[in-house]
């Protein structure tokens, strides 16, 4: 029997194209819409668990209080490693000390590569769980050893086996390779870690971290943890958090604390010294969009289907008459539905196949699934089994619930209850598609808010170079010389860190009338006296730099934020003091935004050096191509240093990758809206369609009796568009409240405008008059006769 009802649910889709092209086309897209998202979310949710550790890894992080907040950082001093193992050792399995990954130049003979790495303390491998596919490395790693990734190898050594060669590591150090481990997956947090060393490798190799080894003030280097087993994490906070008090004069009363791995990924950020869940945020809503796009398209088949009741109704009606059992009605109706969303169902894994691609360059993900893999077949068709259940359970119901009595006698249906619960979920799905245009709009405007804030400095034009070889340092003059003389390069400096991030945290400053709740912690950069010229930034008041002055050695130069901090009414020619020097203030800059374009500036002091600093900063003239500009400076720093590994970075480009998280969220709605759009458009053309069919005779008699192409479209449209209308305003408020409360996880934020919701609704009512005006028009034109003739 069930075979029977399969075989009339396929001539019955065959016969009526239009409404089977509908409901496929409607169903395919939702679920493939419904099952990327699903292959994202599931990505998210398994962040990071790789790690056999992964319950009991954590990053020590600390809070200061200054100005009545509260600043999280990640950023230690090597001591507090030391004294966590020392005094609380029987907390921890491990405590390892980290650089924070910083790019390394890496050759092998002719072959050269620019990678990311860890330099870090004993156990460091447990924290990255390595897991080791060539060679036998001993651990810990001796100071002359590297552990180097899959994709390093490729890189350096091609098919050639790695192990045992010597690597030069930034002209700074040779390390023999001991071993090769596999590429960290997709979704961890050290997923660019593409060599590993021992962090006294990177000491031998870098003078300030040698001196950072008995300073607390330097707070330079990011602390893992391994926990000991049966240890809690929020006990073990609460038992560290003043280890810092008895080694620092810091007034903020710094708080440590641990962050575990499992949270890294959910709640990324902190506020006024929580963490909070930015990450698990954007989880939910993707995953609030897959489930709505999903119901969308469930939603526009029980439409359709129960449009076309009265179409239906006579063969039901007659199969009743001469037998038919409700639960044989119920059986041939649920075959039609199973029908649908099986071809629906194997079209959607087509789309999936189709935008993978796309998908996973977005998100940095890898959707992958099996066709012989019996675990995602079982889920697939499983899933599929339960939409068919909830798609068709309410028109199975309603249709198997006809009286044929009724039906035969001609008698009108479709007209009561049923009527209403479809202009309800249209006004649903319309309430849906303007939250998630409203949602579009709004990212898109703080996105463009932050790139359009200014930054403090010119970024046009503007490079940096890190001088990662011994022939690049020390020949600054010269080099400057050479390069100004080029034609290439407007001015240059030198500074001790990314202009697009701020490598170095001090504490232990101190000035004059210093409140006792005050912090003295501030981001230092170090830079040569034409670093204003170079990056242009805007002195407030006093002077900048100037090598004239033999003097300004031993002067600073602070941003705004940071004399805010500070509170002098006249800083020029006060003082403040560190490491047991006093620095005469020259000058106030406006703030650079060296980290989130979204966050307050942070209160930053710049200190000047004659030379040599590990970055050199240039601003290219405007008379060359960049291109040409560019090689002119590669010419000319090779002579320098034949070997070098140049590594430029654009002040521009390293800006934009800073909203690579709201651009990937902009994009995704984008889509999302637009295909929630699309569902909701197919179920107002079949409705249309359907109105239309239904009202032929209506259109014949009025165009008869004199009615205008526009009357008809008008008649035929305006009770759609009123639903529209109707989802636009419910949209509103709720849209408002969801976008409010997302952009409080910004500090630097726009308000949410009227227009954006006029946009979004105007949108809105333009795609659904298109499409159901076409359909209107469509009938309005229909020759009078032959609608007539049709009954």
């Amino acid at each position: 029997m069930l075979k029977n009802y399969f075989k009339i649910a396929l001539r019955s889709l065959l016969k009526n194209r239009l409404y089977s092209i509908l409901n496929v086309a409607g169903l395919s897209v939702g679920f493939a819409a419904a099952l990327i998202i699903s292959f994202w979310v599931i990505s998210e949710l398994e962040f990071n668990t790789y790690n056999q550790n992964y319950d009991r890894l954590g990053l020590i992080q600390k809070n200061l209080i200054y100005n009545g907040s509260v600043n999280t950082t990640e950023s230690n001093s090597i001591l507090l490693g030391a004294t966590l193992r020392n005094e609380y050792g029987q907390y921890f399995d491990e405590v390892v000390v980290s650089s924070f990954g910083g790019e390394q130049s890496l050759k092998y003979k002719e072959a050269s590569a620019i990678k990311r790495g860890y330099f870090m303390e004993k156990g460091g491998h447990k924290i990255l769980d390595l897991q080791i596919i060539k060679g036998s490395p001993t651990f810990p790693l001796d100071p002359t050893s590297i552990l180097i990734s899959e994709k390093t190898a490729s890189a350096l050594f091609g098919t050639e086996n790695p192990v045992s060669k010597i690597i030069n590591l930034s002209s700074k150090a040779n390390l023999k390779v001991v071993g090769v481990y596999k590429n960290f997956p997709l979704n961890s947090t050290f997923r660019n870690v593409d060599f590993y060393a021992d962090f006294e490798a990177f000491a031998n190799m870098e003078e300030w971290v040698r001196n950072s080894k008995t300073r607390w003030e330097e707070q330079s280097f990011p602390i893992y943890i391994k926990l000991a087993r049966n240890t809690d994490f929020d006990v073990v906070s609460k038992t560290i958090a003043k280890i810092l008090l008895p080694h620092t004069d810091d007034k903020s009363q710094p708080e440590v604390f641990i962050h575990p791995m499992s949270k890294w990924r959910l709640y990324p950020a902190f506020e006024n010294g929580k963490a909070v869940g930015s990450g698990l945020n954007n989880i939910l809503i993707f995953a609030g969009i897959g489930i709505l796009i999903l119901l969308l398209a469930i939603i526009n088949f029980v439409n359709l289907v129960t449009a076309r009741a009265s179409i239906k109704a006579k063969e039901i009606g007659v199969r009743k008459a001469i037998g038919s059992s409700r639960k044989g009605i119920l059986q041939m109706i649920y075959a039609e539905v199973a029908l649908l969303v099986f071809i629906a169902g194997i079209i959607s894994l087509f789309l999936v196949q189709l935008f993978a691609g796309w998908f996973n360059t977005l998100t940095a993900i890898k959707i992958e699934f099996n066709l012989i893999d019996t675990t995602f077949i079982l889920k697939f068709f499983s899933a599929l089994a339960i939409i068919t259940l909830l798609a068709g359970i309410y028109p199975a119901l309603y249709l198997s619930s006809f009286n044929p009595i009724k039906i035969l006698k001609g008698l009108r249906i479709g007209s009561g209850k049923e009527v209403l619960l479809r202009k309800t979920l249209v006004v649903f799905q319309f309430t849906i598609s303007v939250m998630m245009l409203v949602s579009m709009l709004v990212i898109s405007q703080q996105l463009k808010y932050g790139m359009n804030r200014p930054m403090g400095y010119d970024k046009n034009r503007l490079i940096q170079i890190q001088k990662n070889t011994p022939g690049l340092r020390g020949h600054f003059w010269a080099m400057r010389e050479q390069l100004l003389a080029s034609g290439a390069v407007k001015e240059m400096a030198e500074m001790n860190t990314p202009l697009a991030e701020n490598w170095h945290n001090q504490s232990g400053i101190s000035w004059r009338g210093k409140p006792e709740n005050s912090s003295d912690s501030f981001g230092e950069v170090i830079v040569t006296p034409e670093f204003g010229k170079t990056v242009n930034w805007k002195i407030s008041q006093g002077r900048d730099f100037d090598r004239k002055f033999k003097t300004d050695t031993a002067s600073v130069i602070l941003n705004k934020s940071a004399a805010e901090l500070i509170g002098f009414k006249n800083p020029l020619n006060e003082y403040i003091e560190f490491s047991g020097n006093r620095y005469a203030i020259v000058g106030i800059a406006k703030d650079i935004i060296f980290d989130s374009p979204y966050d307050n500036a942070k209160p930053t002091i710049f200190f000047m050096r004659l030379a040599n600093a590990p970055f050199i900063t240039l601003k290219l003239t405007e008379n060359l191509s960049v291109n040409e500009a560019v090689s002119r400076i590669e010419k000319i720093v090779k002579r320098f240093d034949p070997e070098a590994t140049l590594n430029i970075k654009f002040a521009d480009y390293e800006l934009e990758s800073k909203f690579w998280r709201e651009k990937r969220s902009l994009e995704m709605i984008s889509i999302f809206s637009f295909t929630a759009i699309f569902i909701c458009c197919l179920g107002l053309f079949g409705l249309a369609t359907f109105t239309a069919e239904r009202r032929t005779k209506e259109i014949g008699i009025r165009k008869v009796l004199g009615a205008s192409v526009i009357g008809i479209t008008g008649l035929l449209s305006k009770d759609f568009l009123k639903l529209v209308l109707i989802g636009i305003v419910i949209a509103g408020p709720i849209a408002y409240y969801f976008m409010n409360q997302w952009l409080q996880g910004f500090v630097y934020r726009i308000d949410i405008e009227w227009w954006i919701f006029a946009a979004a609704g105007g949108l809105s009512i333009l795609i659904a008059f298109i499409t159901v005006g076409y359909q209107s028009i469509k009938a309005a034109l229909m020759n009078p006769v032959k609608s007539l003739k049709t009954e």
